[in-house]
């Protein structure tokens, strides 16, 4: 596992985002504004019109930093993300039934921000990105997660990671982090990690090609090595 310090993010409004990419705290505002919270899903679909084309291949770092960051939010333990072919019946795999998944075996730890020394409640989200050949777009995302920092605790563990962008299953994508650090309902602080170093994701698939990159993951289709 590789831990990853930031400090800072972006506007709490970031939280929300699902259906496209947006990398600004102006478009996440407008995002979150015309999508209703109880649509984002851990486990949300987009199906697509057609199959799509082979995309070009991302840049290694795809032209993003490690961190957004805005405030003083406190250090982020990331956990590697593992692809996975999961199926109907844990640890077997089952044929037309195999979905792609990227799960951790552990959740992010966030760590107090010391923008406040009493009791502070941190968000997360998390999502998966698919490579388009120009641009990266969301297509899988958890719902909003929350957690509370205790005056005397030093940080807090969310739930493990499991994105599912079923029924794509073959192409480029990487996994944004997302927190938001708040006291007595004051935001104090979000960042956005993306972390770009292949150590980031683990491929234990059993029925499809897959390669980690820097900064991302490839894969091919299921039982298909293209």
């Amino acid at each position: 596992m590789r831990v990853w310090a930031v400090t800072g993010g972006l506007m709490c409004a970031l939280l929300a985002l699902a259906a496209v990419g947006v990398e600004s705290s102006g478009d996440a505002r407008r995002a979150l504004a015309a999508v209703p919270a109880d649509d984002l899903v851990g486990t949300a679909e987009l199906e697509p019109a057609g199959t799509p084309p082979t995309p070009a291949e991302p840049a290694p770092r795809s032209g993003l930093a490690d961190s957004q960051i805005e405030g003083q939010p406190g250090a982020v333990s990331l956990p590697v993300v593992q692809v996975a072919d999961l199926g109907d019946v844990a640890g077997v795999i089952i044929p037309g039934k195999t979905t792609l998944s990227f799960i951790s075996a552990t959740g992010p730890t966030a760590y107090r921000s010391p923008a406040s020394s009493g009791v502070q409640e941190v968000q997360a989200k998390y999502l998966l990105e698919q490579w388009s050949g120009s641009e990266w777009v969301i297509v899988a995302a958890t719902d909003r997660l929350y957690g509370v920092i205790g005056a005397a605790q030093i940080g807090v563990v969310f739930n493990s990671a499991d994105l599912r962008p079923n029924p794509v299953a073959r192409g480029y994508w990487r996994v944004k982090w997302v927190f938001a650090w708040y006291s007595s309902g004051a935001l104090l602080a979000t960042t956005i990690s993306t972390p770009d170093n292949i150590e980031a994701y683990v491929c234990i698939t059993q029925a499809r090609r897959c390669q980690p990159r820097a900064g991302w993951v490839e894969t091919g289709g299921y039982l298909d090595n293209t």
